[in-house]
């Protein structure tokens, strides 16, 4: 009898046991996971092409690696032009740290290297805590001796040498290219990068530095160029006049100006009339940059080879590659081609095949009945020779 009672206890332990785990499991399986909350920043203005290229790509990107209902938020920071200036930083840290003091960002990803400091000093303070991607090609200086826990700097290696050997191999009479850049501090350091690569460089190509001049005065030059020189546009930020420009605007005013071809190093520069080349891919970056995110948000340590990438590519405008007669068979392996304008038939196939099925079938109604007619007339012809 005491058995019994203690064999029943212990079901009916067993039985309490498994319903709490059953309404436990219920209550996990009812909960809903939150989504991602992520912070873009960007180091500059929004009419930046490259900032819109980057986001397209990440969102997509990031989409696909089952983050669709992500949220997002978006911060310009302007940094190129207020960067210096300690009342705009101030400013920006005060409306940074009110905004987001409440709902936090679970991930904060940064758009351009030159703001880079910035997130370093001041975004420990007001992010403490969230992880942080940081996407440029300016990053080694920045990340030299020391990266913060939390921090991805995801670094964008491009070469200008590389865009300027291709050069000669698609206009073989190219002896001369201007090189065109801007005056800010991340220009300058990018200049000397260049330079101390352009040793290497064939001793038969000259590179003429147009840097150290206000923009107006490179237009006005480009429009007399030799007929062995092309120009590569490597960015415009600032000019030695301290203007500042949107280097896509600049890019469009160049090529309008240059009587010869001008290629670029950003795929952010297409379509303003740049014929294109070995560039740094923003679409790339932004790929890189979800796939990253991805893993910081699964959860899944990341080790230090996946916090660089390889972001160029061979770019070109199909319209600029036909007006210097640029042929694609010289165009290397693995070369996208964009605005490739269709031709008429391309455009047009089925319209045209219609309208000459429909001329084809007219003439031959039209050919039937004057042949009918002239039978008909011949016959009436005998008749009248038989009745006579």
């Amino acid at each position: 009898m005491c058995q019994r009672r203690v064999s029943h206890a212990l079901l009916c332990l067993f039985l309490a046991i498994l319903l709490l785990s059953g309404l436990r499991v219920a209550q996990a399986a009812g909960a809903t996971v939150q989504p991602p909350h992520i912070l873009l920043m960007y180091a500059d203005r929004p009419s930046f092409p490259a900032y819109q290229l980057f986001t397209d790509a990440f969102k997509k990107e990031l989409g696909e690696q089952g983050y669709r209902t992500a949220s997002y938020a978006q911060e310009y920071l302007e940094w190129t032009q207020y960067g210096k200036n300690k009342i705009y930083t101030d400013s920006l840290t005060q409306l940074l740290r009110q905004k987001y003091s409440r709902q936090r960002p679970d991930l904060i990803v940064l758009a351009g290297g030159p703001a880079a400091n910035y997130l370093l000093g001041q975004g420990q303070e007001i992010f403490a805590g969230t992880p942080v991607i940081i996407t440029g090609t300016s990053l080694s200086a920045v990340f030299q001796n020391f990266v913060p826990e939390n921090y991805y700097p995801l670094v964008a290696s491009y070469e200008s040498k590389i865009a300027l050997q291709l050069i000669p191999r698609l206009q073989p009479d190219v002896k001369k290219i201007y090189y065109v850049i801007g005056e800010s501090e991340v220009e300058k350091q990018v200049l000397a990068f260049d330079q101390d690569q352009f040793r290497l460089l064939s001793p038969d190509l000259e590179i003429v530095y147009w840097q150290g001049m206000p923009f107006p005065e490179i237009l006005r030059r480009s429009r007399t160029l030799e007929n062995n020189a092309v120009v590569y546009f490597r960015s415009m930020f600032i000019d030695a006049a301290g203007t500042h420009y949107v280097p896509a605007q600049a890019a469009e005013a160049l090529a309008q100006e240059a009587n010869r071809p001008v290629y670029g190093a950003s795929d952010s520069l297409m379509g303003t009339g740049l014929v294109g080349g070995y560039v740094s891919s923003n679409r790339l970056l932004g790929i890189r940059a979800a796939e990253l995110a991805a893993l910081i948000l699964s959860g899944e340590p990341v080790s230090l080879s996946q916090i660089t990438t390889e972001s160029c590519e061979y770019l070109f405008d199909a319209r600029q590659l036909k007006k210097w007669k640029i042929a694609l068979e010289t165009l290397p392996p693995g070369s996208r081609v964009e605005y490739d304008e269709p031709s008429v038939w391309t455009q047009y196939r089925r319209e045209i095949v219609g309208t000459v099925v429909l001329v084809a079938l007219q003439a031959a109604l039209i050919f039937g009945f004057v042949l009918n007619h002239i039978r008909r007339k011949q016959a009436e012809k005998s008749l009248s020779r038989l009745s006579a």
